[in-house]
């Protein structure tokens, strides 16, 4: 009896654990090009009835990326926008440092283009990637990120991150070589 309790606690906490980590999913060389593709898994950066933003790091050969998947509420609409290339993201973290990363491409939101899952996925949304640095990089895996603040034609949006998704930002960071 004592058994069969222990072992059904070393479950669950096995299958939570797994459910809520950040994963690599994507970690090979291309054959085609030989380029070497690392991507985590899409996590929580930002939930609030103001905006929705997912995240996920990825590296190709040796250039690194932070992509988001964004939303704007207004009321229970979700906002048209875009970002211009160029624009900036912008991370504070606990220590003070503020790292700015700036957006690739001209992008203007889509249905579906904000969410990572059915859910919202008929909700206008963007997805967006910055590039950073091998410093930036190194400053954000031994950070905690505390707010963001993303520029869109519109104007900036700041949104605070809470501890445990701070937590999976770094952790993600940590997952890339």
């Amino acid at each position: 009896m004592r058994y069969s309790f222990f072992y059904s606690i070393m479950i669950s906490i096995l299958f939570l654990n797994n459910f809520y980590s950040q994963k690599l999913t994507e970690n090979k060389i291309d054959e085609f090009t030989k380029q070497s593709i690392q991507k985590t898994s899409w996590e929580t950066l930002f939930s609030t009835t103001k905006g929705t933003s997912y995240f996920r790091i990825s590296k190709i050969d040796n250039i690194l990326f932070v992509q988001l998947k964004f939303r704007l509420n207004e009321g229970f609409e979700t906002k048209s926008f875009s970002i211009e290339k160029n624009q900036e993201l912008m991370f504070k973290t606990k220590e003070g440092e503020i790292i700015t990363l700036k957006n690739l491409k001209s992008t203007v939101t889509c249905v579906g283009c904000g969410a990572i899952s059915f859910n919202a996925s008929q909700a206008l949304g963007i997805e967006v990637s910055y590039q950073m640095s091998e410093e930036q990089f190194n400053i954000l895996k031994n950070s905690f990120l505390e707010k963001i603040r993303i520029y869109t034609d519109i104007d900036y949006k700041e949104f605070e991150i809470k501890k445990k998704n701070a937590l999976l930002f770094t952790n993600s960071l940590k997952l890339i070589h």
